[in-house]
């Protein structure tokens, strides 16, 4: 198609960039962006705390399965066999739990997964609307962007 006479190009930039319509066209996208950021966030979070929980399991179960003490009266089999089915009892609910962490491990990260996955289909519309070429447009939708995206990003804790 041959391109539009210069007149036509101008009304459209001048109509395309006016604020009002730029914060219609750009605002949905950063909040959608910033709630995906903030659940990635979230996601990245509770997975962190599943590994210190599990760092803090691993050490339990270690301290558990010390020796017992011998003592220096005659042991009788009673307490051997009560000792070692609260034991095996304590490794299959240990065994449990390891699996149970497993599977909310590798739950978060599917999440973790789909949830970038998102994120990266709304930079790739931002980049298509930066495409446009229009600078009034893209200065603006840049503006926006940082104010409620980039900066909350980079001041986190």
């Amino acid at each position: 198609a041959p391109p539009l006479p210069l007149q036509d190009r101008i009304a459209i930039a001048r109509f395309a960039c006016h604020p009002k319509r730029v914060s219609d066209l750009v605002s949905p996208l950063c909040a959608r962006l910033t709630g995906q950021f903030g659940q990635v966030e979230g996601t990245v979070r509770a997975l962190e705390e599943l590994g210190n929980e599990e760092g803090t399991a691993v050490v339990t179960v270690d301290t558990a399965k010390l020796p017992a003490r011998k003592s220096s009266s005659s042991s009788s089999l009673a307490p051997k066999t009560r000792r070692s089915s609260s034991t095996s009892l304590r490794e299959k609910k240990d065994a449990k739990n390891a699996a149970n962490r497993v599977e909310e491990r590798n739950r978060l990260r599917k999440t973790i997964q789909n949830l970038t996955a998102n994120v990266q289909d709304e930079l790739l519309l931002l980049d298509d609307l930066l495409k446009v070429g229009l600078i009034s447009l893209n200065e603006q939708a840049i503006e926006m962007m940082l104010a409620t995206f980039v900066y909350p990003m980079l001041l986190q804790p």
